[in-house]
């Protein structure tokens, strides 16, 4: 990823309180919201090795990404991909294999709600972009 300095002075760093996992999903929707622009160069070479690490089948890394995914759901989008986060949550919650971190992961989100909607009206008072037009750009999980 590239950025430019202007945009990070504008919308600040990485959210810190996430940790791993969705801070940089997070920051692109206060990019996009502020009027960045977010493009992708295929002709790029990357290399990412997804959940190096921490791996992808440890606790750490199944807490944290629930976790993330709801508090970031909740800061930025829009309320039917929120109460969708959610409600994926409670179904594996109820009938999921990893029910005890699926329980760790929520009480966490549920801990870091006021900061949640404290970063959505922050979010909100100097957004450009409406919060539904960064939404279109999702993609279905």
């Amino acid at each position: 990823m590239a950025l430019r300095r202007r945009a990070l002075d504008e919308v600040g760093l990485f959210d810190s309180s996430l940790f791993m996992y969705y801070e940089d999903t997070e920051l692109s929707w206060r990019l996009r919201r502020a009027g960045w622009r977010i493009e992708h160069a295929p002709t790029a070479g990357t290399r990412h090795q997804h959940a190096a690490s921490s791996g992808t089948g440890t606790e750490f890394f199944q807490v944290h990404n629930i976790r993330n995914r709801l508090v970031v759901s909740l800061a930025q989008a829009p309320w039917p991909v929120v109460l969708r986060a959610l409600l994926r949550t409670l179904w594996h919650l109820v009938a999921g294999p990893r029910r005890g971190r699926t329980a760790r992961a929520l009480l966490q989100a549920l801990r870091m709600v006021p900061s949640a909607l404290a970063t959505r009206r922050r979010t909100d008072r100097s957004a450009r972009i409406p919060r539904r037009d960064v939404a279109r750009w999702m993609v279905a999980d």
